[in-house]
């Protein structure tokens, strides 16, 4: 049996002029995945942030508690290291720049080191992350993981974290936490994203020490270190982006390089069994004038190593001349473009509620909310209604005294998908659907391709 399946949901049918060619591809291991990594195949640094701000509020208790719960879900054999961030970064176990071997002793000696934390000095992520970087270098074939958690803002210049991130690249995969409300989102969820990592918001009411916990036991159930997407296109083709749109979003642009022969290679991080993802690419074509069949674009090959092949799937296409199947989107890329759409305005409309550019955010809120509304995603809507109201007109309306924490908690999980979710919405009426505007729709669409009405 097969690690790994790959399917392309695409619309290969391109009126005369048009350029793009976009698909979905949803990479699928199997519950059969090998489990060949072991525990001690897993090197994990925790690294916490203790500057003076995080005595405000019981934060650094928080912290202590949620670093040493982390230590104890590690499996025996693991290996691991805690970081101390501040204007600097320092070990805290062991005290020399080194991984120790997770065990009964050295669980109780790191547990005794995390309870003399103290808070203390600024923050530079950078330097958090280099140090990090230095410990786990070394360890090729282990699957490599930081836990990052932060209470503030970056106070290095943008520069210089870019280039920390560009360095540990390649090193390590990050799963960024913040805590409290001085902390910057789209910061956070950049660097999640350069490290193939997911950011997330905790609140005041949520338990760090079980969220600690989570991430460590997600990440002993990998099994395989990395795997990697190669897109081999035809001469006429081009690749214009490659994103990442479930389970989270991000782009996967930095992530690519290219191989003799045109090649193109973007590693997507360490899987476990019976994971999904899905990534979203555009390739622009050139004129090709018309087609009677099919014609290649590309293909794409799921790779676990340097030759060994997976999954493939070819990308084809199609010119036609009748405009009414050109239109008609694949609906799995439909409704990620939407969702997509749906991560940038909440991103806008937090972005200009924290300007206090109040009608800004309540006009980005408000498409916000026609989106999640079509598409029935009812998670999301209750997440706006945090920040929202909706008056007996209909009108969206921002609500008095909104805290930052929901800003910061909506914002980052509005890079999560919702998509695939069983169960979600109503069933789709089947054969074709009729929209006011008198065009046709395709059977499921819940958007006119003519008029954008929800259907």
């Amino acid at each position: 049996m097969d690690d790994f399946t790959l399917t392309l949901s695409d619309h290969k049918y391109l009126a005369r002029g048009e350029t793009d060619i976009q698909a979905v591809l949803t990479v699928r291991s199997t519950e059969a995945l090998s489990a060949g990594a072991g525990a001690d195949s897993l090197a994990e640094v925790i690294a916490v942030d203790v500057s003076g701000s995080m005595m405000v509020g019981g934060k650094m208790s928080d912290a202590r508690r949620a670093t040493a719960e982390a230590v104890e879900a590690l499996p025996d054999g693991a290996r691991f290291a805690i970081v101390a961030g501040h204007h600097d970064a320092e070990m805290v176990y062991p005290a020399t720049p080194e991984l120790a071997v997770a065990g009964p002793v050295t669980r109780r000696q790191a547990r005794s080191a995390v309870r003399r934390l103290r808070a203390f000095g600024g923050t530079a992520i950078g330097e958090w992350l280099r140090l990090a970087r230095g410990l786990l270098a070394g360890r090729g074939e282990d699957i490599r993981h930081v836990t990052l958690l932060t209470d503030g803002q970056n106070g290095e210049r943008p520069a210089v974290l870019a280039l920390a991130l560009d360095e540990c690249r390649e090193v390590f995969q990050c799963d960024a936490r913040g805590i409290g409300e001085d902390w910057n989102a789209r910061e956070l969820i950049g660097i999640a994203e350069a490290l193939r990592g997911q950011a997330r918001a905790v609140t005041g009411d949520s338990d760090l020490a079980a969220e600690f916990r989570s991430i460590v036991q997600t990440w002993r159930a990998k099994s395989v270190r990395d795997l990697v997407l190669r897109i081999q296109l035809s001469p006429f083709a081009k690749l214009m982006h490659l994103r990442q749109v479930h389970p989270v979003k991000a782009d996967l642009g930095a992530h690519l390089r290219t191989l003799p022969g045109g090649v193109l290679e973007a590693r997507t991080g360490a899987w476990a069994p019976d994971e999904q993802r899905d990534y979203s690419l555009r390739v622009a074509v050139g004129d090709t004038g018309d087609l009677a069949e099919d014609m290649r674009a590309g293909r794409i090959d799921v790779c676990t190593g340097e030759e060994r092949r997976a999954a493939t799937a070819v990308l084809l296409l199609r010119r036609t001349g009748d405009d009414f199947r050109s239109v008609l989107p694949d609906p799995k890329v439909h409704e990620y473009s939407e969702e997509e759409e749906l991560s940038r305005m909440i991103g806008e409309g937090c972005g200009a509620y924290l300007r206090d550019r109040r009608d800004e955010a309540r006009v980005a809120f408000g498409r916000a909310v026609d989106i999640a509304r079509a598409a029935g995603d009812d998670d999301m809507l209750a997440r706006l209604g945090r920040v929202v109201t909706i008056d007996a007109a209909g009108a969206v309306l921002l609500r008095p005294g909104v805290r930052v924490e929901d800003l910061l908690m909506l914002e980052t999980e509005s890079q999560f998908s919702q998509l695939s979710r069983a169960g979600r919405g109503p069933a789709e009426p089947a054969g074709d659907r009729v929209c006011e505007c008198g065009r046709i729709a395709r059977p499921g669409a819940r958007f006119c391709q003519a008029c954008r009405r929800p259907l």
